[in-house]
């Protein structure tokens, strides 16, 4: 071998083994850049391989881990140094994979806020093919148990895919989407909308009476009365409808509505009374038939 060649295989050699460090050292920190950051309450994370791990603050979120959190619980997911995602109660989120490019997230269950600063990672999140993307925003994003998405943008800009007609949600912009994909735009409200429409009778012989209203779509709602909790879910329109099952006496009404971010709104009713017993009651078990 020539002498100066000597000295140019060792430079190539420095380099490669350089290059080679440092492709290892970026893959590291990419793979590591979705980190389990705070913990609330009961918080699980199941593997790829489908067993569960330590839980604890720090723990770094590889491909096809799973967060989930349970009753009153919450967990907050860091994204580099400034970019954040709280899970709420009873929330289920997938990490999907997370490269130079795009932290990606699957949604399957419950409710989360994002909040992404500009950076060198986006952030995505889908549910059962629809997605949002955001590199520099502020959003909420909800699953009901029909399959509804809901996404609220409070700062910035999300793009979409997967939704019929709606490529951008804005700031200030609520979408919700239909699980066929179909995509409904409206504005952010402070305000739950819950309009109920009250039964006229207020004294009745019938064992139930009907409540009915208006609220956003796939809302959960609980009707009380009765002594009883009746649980209906919201139309596409955001209609709902309940029979409501009455005990004998006054039967105070009210209607409480859990949209699928969390937001509840809910309002105190009329009373209805169930007069069955009574004068006439009384007469027709003494014999005379009541009028």
């Amino acid at each position: 071998m020539k002498r100066w060649l000597a000295p140019v295989l060792a430079v190539v050699v420095l380099v490669a083994a350089a290059f080679a460090i440092l492709s290892y050292t970026r893959d590291e920190t990419v793979q590591s850049d979705l980190v389990l950051m705070e913990i609330d309450g009961e918080v699980k994370v199941i593997g790829g391989d489908g067993k569960p791990e330590a839980v604890i603050a720090g723990l770094a979120l590889d491909p096809k881990d799973r967060v989930t959190t349970g009753l009153s619980s919450r967990a907050v997911l860091a994204m580099g140094p400034t970019s954040r995602i709280r899970l709420g109660p009873q929330s289920t989120v997938r990490v999907v994979g997370h490269d130079e490019q795009a932290v990606t997230l699957e949604l399957e269950g419950g409710a989360l806020q994002a909040t992404v600063r500009p950076g060198p990672t986006a952030l995505r999140i889908g549910s059962n093919g629809r997605e949002v993307l955001a590199t520099d925003a502020a959003f909420e994003m909800g699953v009901g148990d029909d399959g509804t998405l809901v996404v609220e943008v409070t700062e910035g800009a999300a793009a979409t895919s997967g939704i019929s007609g709606v490529a951008e949600v804005r700031s200030g912009e609520r979408v919700t989407i239909a699980g066929d994909g179909t995509g409904v735009v409206s504005p952010v409200s402070s305000d739950l909308l819950l309009a109920v429409t009250w039964p006229e009778a207020r004294r009745t012989k019938e064992p139930t009476t009907r409540v009915t209203g208006m609220t956003v779509p796939s809302a959960t709602v609980n009707v009380r009365g009765g002594g009883k909790v009746v649980q209906v879910r919201a139309d596409r329109t955001g209609r709902f409808e309940a029979e409501v099952p009455l005990l004998e006496g006054d039967n105070p009404l009210s209607v409480e509505a859990t949209d699928v971010l969390g937001n509840v709104a809910s309002v105190e009713g009329v009373t209805v009374l169930l007069k069955t017993k009574g004068a006439a009651f009384n007469s027709y078990v003494g014999g005379t038939v009541p009028p």
